[in-house]
């Protein structure tokens, strides 16, 4: 008798509170949650991932072209240098030459008026 009772029992509880189906089917929902929520993370993990590989390399791009504008800059800054010294130089030969066309010409109209130009050598 005191298994039937047992049995009756059981019985009376399961209905009364759900019942093993219930408990199964809540436990089903329950992991079927956690699977979307570890699904879920995975995917943010996988995007974060992938932005901060997108994110570096961006930065390293930009690093990169920082670089090299610096180098282009240091490259023009010595073309410019090469530059003014090959214009100072040929500044001062046509400044020479000048001078010496003058030095001819003046010393040719003194030679008309029948004056020399001395030349005192030490």
């Amino acid at each position: 008798m005191s298994s039937d009772r047992m049995m009756a029992t059981s019985y009376r509880f399961e209905i009364n509170h759900g019942g093993v189906n219930t408990k199964r089917r809540t436990q089903e929902a329950r992991i079927a949650l956690l699977e979307e929520q570890a699904f879920e993370e995975k995917n943010i993990l996988k995007k974060n991932q992938q932005s901060f590989k997108t994110s570096w390399s961006d930065s390293f791009d930009t690093l990169n072209d920082t670089f090299r504008s610096l180098n282009h800059q240091k490259g023009l800054q010595e073309d410019l240098k090469i530059i003014r010294k090959a214009n100072i130089l040929v500044r001062r030969d046509a400044l020479k030459r000048l001078y010496h066309q003058d030095y001819v010409q003046y010393e040719a109209e003194l030679n008309k008026k029948g004056l020399c130009i001395h030349k005192e050598r030490i």
